[in-house]
């Protein structure tokens, strides 16, 4: 694997840029990451185009000013360039495709004076290893957050414009984006935040590409199987020593002993899957509890168990428990790594631990989708904790995984899951009881938006195991969960796309709290008809009908979804044109004609716009693109302009869109900088430094460089790291000698002399100071 390098020395100069397509609603601290309402969005772009184009104004105004005004300018655009970046670190967590349509380009950056150029967004590139982490609060909401650590020990957290695909911790990446650096670094724990335009340009470092199974059958997630070696670390904070609201005793109890953690796992896994290990602590770790620091945390605490005497690397799962302190989640959990890590903040017990561990062991949170009067249509939300059956899910929810996550896990008997093909009635057992009986359903379900199979999940629940304890805070309605079974869709492909589905859709129930199909009642989708012919305590008798030897797909019509590339138009001048690619796809299901999308460009006022083609003509599931040239109107000022098209069939449309920029070039050239002759006298015959910048300048403030310089006829020059020459007389010097040196503020450039002699008295230089930077 080829090693990042720190990060400051890996800038690039190019760049990709890709719209996002589609935003969904948000919710507080986000729902599915980086998510917003259409309102938010707007705002946004206007609030970071507006920031840039001052930005941009004022850089404009400073190169015409004449000297008199400069330094006042320059503070002014120091302090425009800082309220950007503190707006633009604002939005990139909720907002990164916004903060990629105003990325101010290498070119236009050139020129800029050095304390503005700190404070804005670089292109790099890095390598490492990606760290994936959700938190989970009390109210509901969660953050699935995306690190990169570098083997220099960098920690960068990355924002996605458009995710698809599914990350684990642990592996190996190689990504390019623009890089907003922490404003406090070595104080914030990580250095800066890096915005990517889609997952796709995140690469594994070896130079292998993801992939995705098409079969339908599910991969078994790695270290899932026996015993997990487990270390739990109680610590509390240096400005609070004395808290600690659990002993030890309690800890182990809660993860080890009956009823905990480890007997719920190996419950849920038949027998499969256990906790092993010990609980270490209280420690005492220098972190104050006014801040909310889980890297410090996780640090601090393996230090002080190893100080103990504990042999880290015995150990897979690590569990760090902490009372309160200023972090807003109730835990923490990696996806999917060995070793992994849990942070347990003030919350240790059964749900929050084994929730985390859930997340450790490589799932996501068990959803719901709610269709409102239907239990599966073209108009539905998806509920982030929705599903009220599975700790993965609803919150306070102790209940067993589902039977998606289970066959994920690997944990699944071979006669525990049946995949139907045809026509047929089933016995299924309780998901929490022991047996290797039929426990779900798997029917097929045509293909999900991505073109992947997707699949019907079906099982029985009963108040039975770990599964009593879905009672105990009245979420669920027993009358009916218990009584019917819980349907399920998931994509194999996906292990983030297990949806709770409401069996009793327009009840008076909230949501999923009734959500099982219960005796006597039917669920059709797709050809495939599912009743449940009756329960009892001991098992459940369900029919699967597809109406004949094979099922007939039924047509769902869904809004396309378009995307505008890229994001953002090169920079360009009133009246000038540029070309971008729309793609359209048809999200109708599998069981619909093709349909004929008409497009129709967006413009501002005044500005023209083509189309490439009129109309596109999509299958299901298809994708196709054209083009569309916008030229910006001839009086257009500087700014950013919303431009893009839109699709519509069948009644139902999408808009997609870009930005183009209109940068007119400012009146002013730049004015090359001015060099001084300068002089030094030498006491004997010895090497002599000269600041030989000291009495240069640029008329434009513009940073100034020695870029080329002579050697002496009597002796040599060298350039040091500081701007200054060194000049060594060579043995047999006498009397005098010269040599010149040229400098540059990147785009112009000057040349002086400097005289050199020798006296009986004291080494002098000569030179007045000048007000170049150096």
């Amino acid at each position: 694997m080829r090693l990042s390098r720190p990060f400051a020395a890996s800038l690039l100069c190019t760049c990709v840029l890709v719209a996002s397509t589609s935003l969904a609603a948000a919710a507080s601290h986000t729902d599915h990451e980086h998510t917003a309402t259409a309102a938010h969005v707007s705002e946004a772009r206007e609030a970071a185009s507006a920031r840039t184009t001052e930005l941009l104004t004022q850089y404009k105004r400073w190169l015409k000013a004449d000297a008199s005004q400069r330094t006042s300018l320059r503070q002014q655009l120091a302090a425009k360039a800082e309220q950007r970046r503190q707006l633009l670190g604002e939005l990139v967590q909720s907002h990164p495709a916004e903060v990629l349509r105003v990325v101010i380009p290498e070119d236009r950056q050139g020129g800029m004076p050095a304390e503005v150029l700190a404070k804005l967004e670089q292109r790099v590139e890095l390598e490492g290893e990606l760290d994936v982490l959700y938190e989970d609060y009390e109210d509901g909401s969660h953050k699935l957050r995306h690190f990169l650590k570098t083997p220099f020990g960098e920690r960068f957290e990355l924002h996605f414009a458009r995710r698809d695909k599914e990350w684990q911790s642990g592996t190996p990446v190689r990504a390019q984006g623009w890089l907003l650096e922490s404003a406090q670094p070595g104080i914030d724990p990580i250095q800066g935040d890096l915005v990517i335009a889609d997952d796709s340009t995140l690469l594994l470092a070896d130079g292998a590409t993801t992939t995705t199974t098409s079969t339908g059958t599910t991969s078994a997630l790695p270290n899932t199987l026996g015993a997990q070696r487990t270390l739990a670390i109680l610590v509390n904070f240096q400005d609070a020593p004395s808290d600690k609201p659990w002993t030890a005793s309690q800890a182990s109890s809660l993860l080890f002993g009956a009823g905990g953690v480890s007997d719920f796992f190996k419950e849920n896994s038949n027998q499969q899957t256990w906790l092993t290990g010990t609980v270490a602590g209280w420690y005492t770790i220098p972190v104050s509890s006014t801040v909310c620091d889980g890297f410090a945390i996780e640090k601090y605490a393996k230090e002080a168990a190893q100080a103990s005497g504990y042999t880290l690397a015995n150990y897979d799962r690590f569990v760090y428990v902490f009372p309160k302190n200023a972090c807003g989640y109730s835990g923490m959990g990696q996806v999917g790594t060995k070793p992994s890590a849990a942070w347990i903040h003030n919350s240790l017990i059964l749900r929050t631990v084994a929730h985390e561990m859930g997340h450790n062991l490589g799932l996501h949170h068990a959803h719901a989708l709610d269709c409102g009067d239907t239990s599966l249509g073209s108009t539905c939300t998806a509920q982030e904790y929705g599903d009220t059956l599975d700790i993965m899910g609803y919150s306070g929810t102790v209940g067993h995984f589902n039977g998606f996550a289970k066959e994920r896990l690997g944990w699944l008997a071979s006669g525990n899951l049946i995949t139907v093909g045809s026509a047929g009635s089933f016995y299924l057992k309780p998901m929490s009881s022991a047996t290797s009986s039929a426990k779900i359903l798997k029917i097929a379900n045509g293909t999900d938006a991505s073109g992947q199979p997707s699949y019907f999940y079906v099982e029985f629940r009963q108040p039975v195991g770990f599964d009593a304890q879905l009672t105990d805070r009245g979420v669920v309605d027993v009358n009916n969960v218990f009584k019917g079974v819980s349907v399920r869709q998931a994509s194999p492909a996906n292990g983030n796309s297990g949806y709770l589905l409401d069996m009793t859709a327009g009840s008076n129930f909230v949501d999923m709290k009734d959500a099982a199909l219960v005796g006597g009642r039917s669920f059709s989708a797709n050809g495939m008809t599912l009743t449940t012919q009756w329960t009892d305590a001991s098992q459940a008798l369900v029919s699967v009908d597809f109406g004949g030897s094979a099922a007939v797909p039924t047509c769902t019509r869904a809004a396309p979804s378009i995307s505008v590339t890229p994001g953002q138009s090169t920079w360009l001048p009133a009246g000038s044109s540029y070309t971008y690619t729309v793609s359209v796809t048809n999200k109708d299901s599998a069981g619909c004609a093709s349909s004929s999308f008409s497009l129709s460009a967006n413009k501002p006022s005044g500005w023209s716009a083509g189309l490439g083609s009129a109309s596109l003509s999509l299958a299901p599931g298809a994708t196709a693109s054209t083009t569309l040239q916008v030229s910006a109107a001839s009086t257009a000022v500087d700014g950013f302009y919303s431009v893009g098209a839109t699709a519509t069939a069948n009644g139902l449309s999408a808009t997609g869109s870009a930005s183009f920029v209109v940068d007119n070039p400012s009146s002013v050239a730049n004015q090359a900088p001015k060099a001084v002759n300068d002089s030094a006298t030498l006491a004997s015959v010895s090497a002599v430094t000269i600041a030989v910048m000291a009495n240069d300048s640029d008329p434009d403030g513009d940073a100034i460089n020695v870029v080329t310089f002579t050697q002496g006829g009597k002796g040599s020059v060298k350039l040091n790291s500081n701007g200054t020459l060194t000049y060594t007389p060579a043995k047999g010097f006498k009397s005098s000698d010269q040599f010149s040196y040229t400098i540059s503020d990147g785009k112009n450039s000057a040349s002086a002399t400097v005289s050199v002699s020798l006296s009986g008295s004291s080494t002098t230089t000569s030179g007045g100071k000048g007000n170049g930077n150096r």
